[in-house]
């Protein structure tokens, strides 16, 4: 499966080095990615990598398999649904919330 990465993933805050660092020792204790990684296909049939992209590099790097589901919406929704999973997972600050929603806001159609 070949898998792109969506431009709405640099909208997320990237992992600190010790997260990163946390993350690939539970994923190499594991064996697996504990949460699915989040796809979108569009109508060419290309699939987006829309959330996990650390998980991802980090299973593609042990060469481990990895679960994942895909978001049957809208592009929109996809990228709705990545948010909303980011945000749950992070606990992101409601500060950091609200720049997201100021560059959504701001951001061209």
């Amino acid at each position: 499966m070949n898998i792109k990465l969506h431009p709405s993933l640099g909208n997320f805050d990237a992992l600190t080095g010790d997260e990163d660092h946390r993350l690939g020792n539970s994923i190499v204790t594991q064996q697996k990615c504990v949460h699915p990684i989040l796809l979108w296909k569009d109508k060419h049939g290309i699939f987006w990598l829309m959330d996990g992209k650390h998980r991802y590099s980090h299973c593609k790097r042990l060469n481990l398999p990895f679960n994942f589901t895909t978001c049957e919406g809208s592009e929109k929704e996809a990228i709705a649904l990545a948010k909303s999973l980011n945000e749950d997972r992070r606990h992101r600050s409601i500060g950091a919330r609200a720049l997201d929603a100021a560059r959504e806001a701001n951001a061209p159609e």
